[in-house]
C-alpha cells in the first residue's frame, strides 16, 4: 500500500474533537493504517446540550490525560437557535466555515485528502462541498467528502439554500446514517446523499441511532470506500509522473527536434 490517506474530522454539536476521536475508536481499529485521522475542534464553546447522548460526552481517559489534551470542552460550528417562524437561525457558521477552510489550507504541503463530519460537522461539510464545487477542480481542497449522521444546511437563517443550486456535486461521497436516529432524521440523510452523483457514491445505513456505526457490514463499507479513494489517487499520481516524464524528455531534446 502507498501512503494511507489523510482524513480531517469535525465533531458534531456539544461535543470537540477529543470526543469525536474516542467515539470513533472502534473505526479507527477497524479501518487500520488504510487512513490517519486528524480531528479538528468548532470555533464557538457553548453549553452542554442535553440531546446529545451520553456515549458522545464520555471523560476524558487515561490516554489523553497522559497527552495534555482535555475533552471537557462543548463546542459548536455555529450556535442554533429557531425562530417564532419556525426556521432556524445558524449564528456564527461563517466562522466554521472559516476555520475548516483556513486549516484545510494551512496543510497545502501535506494536504488532507478528504473530510469526516459528524451530525452538525456534517451539516458545516456539506455546506463547504457546495461552494467548493463552484470552483475550478484545481483549486478545490478535498478529493472526497464523508458525512456521518449529517444534513443539508437549510432552510435557515441566513438562507442558505442557494448555496446547493450546484447540485448533483461531482465529489465521491460517502453517507452514513441509522434507522434509529432520533437527532438527525434518516430523511435528513436521505436528502443529503441526493445532492451528489451516484458515481462515486456510498451509503451506509445502520440499524443504529446518532453514531459513527462500527458494525461489521459499516467497517466494510468503510474500507472499501477508502481503498477505492486511494487507488483513485494512485492513478492520477502515476498519470502526473508519466507526464512530467514526457514533458522533461521533450525539453531535453536538441533545438529543431520535436518528439512524437
Amino acid at each position: 500500500m502507498e501512503r494511507p490517506l489523510r482524513v480531517l474530522c469535525l465533531h458534531g454539536f456539544s461535543m470537540s474533537g477529543v470526543a469525536l476521536r474516542r467515539h470513533m475508536g472502534p473505526v479507527r481499529s477497524g479501518v487500520g493504517n488504510r487512513v490517519v485521522w486528524s480531528y479538528l475542534d468548532a470555533p464557538h464553546a457553548i453549553e452542554r446540550h442535553p440531546m446529545v447522548p451520553e456515549e458522545l460526552l464520555e471523560e476524558r481517559g487515561r490516554e489523553n490525560c497522559e497527552r495534555g489534551e482535555t475533552s471537557g470542552q462543548t463546542l459548536a460550528w455555529w450556535r442554533p437557535s429557531q425562530r417564532a417562524d419556525g426556521r432556524w437561525e445558524f449564528a456564527g457558521i461563517g466562522e466554521g466555515l472559516k476555520l475548516l477552510s483556513d486549516t484545510l489550507e494551512r496543510h497545502e504541503e501535506a494536504p488532507f485528502d478528504g473530510v469526516l463530519g459528524f451530525s452538525q460537522g456534517a451539516g458545516l461539510l456539506s455546506l463547504f462541498v457546495a461552494r467548493q464545487a463552484a470552483l475550478p477542480a484545481h483549486r478545490r481542497s478535498i478529493r472526497f467528502a464523508c458525512f456521518v449522521g449529517g444534513f443539508q444546511c437549510a432552510p435557515a437563517v441566513p438562507d442558505l439554500a442557494h448555496e446547493y443550486r450546484g447540485a448533483p456535486f461531482d465529489l465521491p461521497s460517502l453517507h452514513v446514517y441509522g434507522e434509529r436516529d432520533t437527532i438527525v432524521k434518516p430523511r435528513q440523510g436521505r436528502k443529503l446523499e441526493a445532492l451528489f452523483t451516484t458515481e462515486g457514491r456510498t451509503t451506509v445505513v445502520h440499524e443504529g441511532g446518532h453514531v459513527v456505526a462500527a458494525d461489521t457490514a459499516s467497517l466494510r463499507a468503510y474500507n472499501m470506500f477508502f481503498e477505492e479513494r486511494r487507488r483513485e489517487i494512485v492513478a492520477e499520481s502515476a498519470s502526473r509522473a508519466q507526464s512530467d516524464a514526457l514533458l522533461e524528455a521533450q525539453l531535453s531534446l536538441p533545438d529543431g527536434l520535436h518528439g512524437s
